[in-house]
């Protein structure tokens, strides 16, 4: 079974550190936890590593929703979780791209 590349973003508060330490002993994936501090980093993350799993901080989303969106939005496919410590809800997103022929493609979306 080939592994699931997942990068885990925080701010530094030992989240991406952490979790990336819980997940990384799982067969299924490979992992790499990074403390964001800019969008070139991030962005050389997301081209290098390749992850088709995100998990993001959720305050490091929330201040960088705009620059992330552009980088992400450059993906094929992905699949994002912006985990809160807060509390003990995650969001999730999933991207695909498809391609559009007939209507018929497009009902089979829904």
């Amino acid at each position: 079974m080939e592994q699931k590349h997942v990068l885990v973003v925080g701010s530094g508060k030992l989240f991406e550190a952490g979790l990336a330490s819980l997940i990384g002993d799982s067969e299924s994936c490979q992992v790499r936890g990074i403390l964001f501090t800019d969008l070139n980093q991030f962005q050389y993350e997301i081209v290098h590593f390749q992850p088709q799993v995100l998990i993001i901080e959720r305050q490091v989303f929330q201040n960088h929703l705009c620059e992330l969106e552009q980088i992400l939005c450059s993906v094929r496919e992905w699949r994002l979780i912006i985990l809160s410590l807060e509390d003990n809800y995650a969001q999730v997103y999933e991207k695909q791209q498809v391609q559009i022929r007939h209507t018929t493609d497009l009902i089979s979306e829904f």
